[in-house]
């Protein structure tokens, strides 16, 4: 059995308190909307570059670092550990998982889920975040399924007649 102190104990499924030792550090110019929650770092700052915008109900996680010049749109989530360059923009609802980077000048369009690393001037879109062009072809494919489905289907409808004629 571990303890903590001479009054606490960790049993099964019980949550521990890990105390925020950090900060948080906010630059010059930088706007914060209303109900926005900037959790503190718990060994290093969390940090808001200068010039950085975030929108109504935005939630930054401990120990994230944004950088310069950055657009953060309503409801838009980060979890903790993510690094974010300079001028990235994430359209509402946007959510990006911890320990991720995301490179200078990224934009993510709204509702967004970044699960992994995005380089340096990438435009992403979707669940999960892909390239806008792939994003783009998928909903393509998707809006021609229907058809691809009649016509596998009259194909399939032509080979039972063709098989039935042939006894």
């Amino acid at each position: 059995r571990e303890t903590l102190g001479s009054r606490a104990e960790i049993r099964d499924q019980t949550w521990t308190r890990i105390h925020s030792l950090g900060a948080v550090t906010i630059g010059d110019d930088a706007e914060i909307g209303a109900n926005v929650c900037i959790d503190r770092g718990t060994i290093r700052d969390t940090t808001i570059g200068s010039g950085t915008k975030l929108d109504n109900l935005v939630h930054v996680g401990h120990n994230v670092q944004i950088g310069r010049d950055c657009l953060l749109c309503g409801q838009v989530g980060i979890a903790g550990s993510v690094r974010i360059g300079d001028r990235v923009v994430l359209g509402g609802q946007c959510g990006v998982n911890d320990n991720i980077f995301i490179g200078d000048d990224v934009i993510a369009g709204g509702a967004t889920k970044i699960f992994t690393n995005a380089p340096a001037g990438r435009v992403l879109l979707g669940y999960p975040a892909v390239k806008m062009e792939t994003h783009v072809e998928m909903q393509k494919a998707l809006r021609r399924l229907p058809r691809l489905a009649a016509r596998v289907a009259a194909l399939e409808q032509g080979e039972a007649t063709a098989g039935r004629g042939s006894d």
